[in-house]
């Protein structure tokens, strides 16, 4: 990332696709509900619950496939980190050294330094983006 001859710093462009935060949302649910259903299949496994074949295949299968589905999803959201560390800026809370836009708007949240913004900060960061950008759109 560079500066302009007026000694601005040029805010990276944010990568096409879903960002490293977006992916993260989708990777995380699928873990905890296998995970859940995992361990509330364990006591029908061991009789603890009265054991039926036709209940426990579907719940382990459904539990194991949701978390190896997650697990993918958790490095497919590492590898889009290392994209957008590469390109200069980051979407996820984490490092403190590049620049943090916004996953929805791409506006600025945090300048390399800065502190984290709180979830007011960001919202209100997100609401003059959208006003901003709807001002560039007339």
């Amino acid at each position: 990332m560079a500066d302009d001859p007026t000694g601005n710093r040029t805010v990276p462009r944010p990568l096409p696709g879903l960002s490293a935060y977006e992916i993260n949302d989708i990777a995380i649910p699928p873990v905890f509900i296998g995970f859940g259903v995992a361990l509330l299949s364990i006591p029908i496994r061991f009789g603890l619950i009265h054991y039926d074949p036709s209940y426990f295949w579907p719940m382990f299968i459904t539990a194991w496939t949701g978390v190896g589905f997650g697990l993918v999803m958790l490095g497919v959201r590492k590898l889009k980190e290392k994209k957008e560390r590469a390109a200069g800026y980051v979407t996820i809370e984490g490092f403190p050294d590049l620049i943090r836009l916004d996953r929805r708007t791409g506006a600025v949240l945090r300048l390399p330094g800065e502190p984290e913004p709180t979830g007011s900060q960001i919202r209100e960061i997100r609401r003059r983006a959208r006003v901003e950008m709807r001002g560039a759109k007339r």
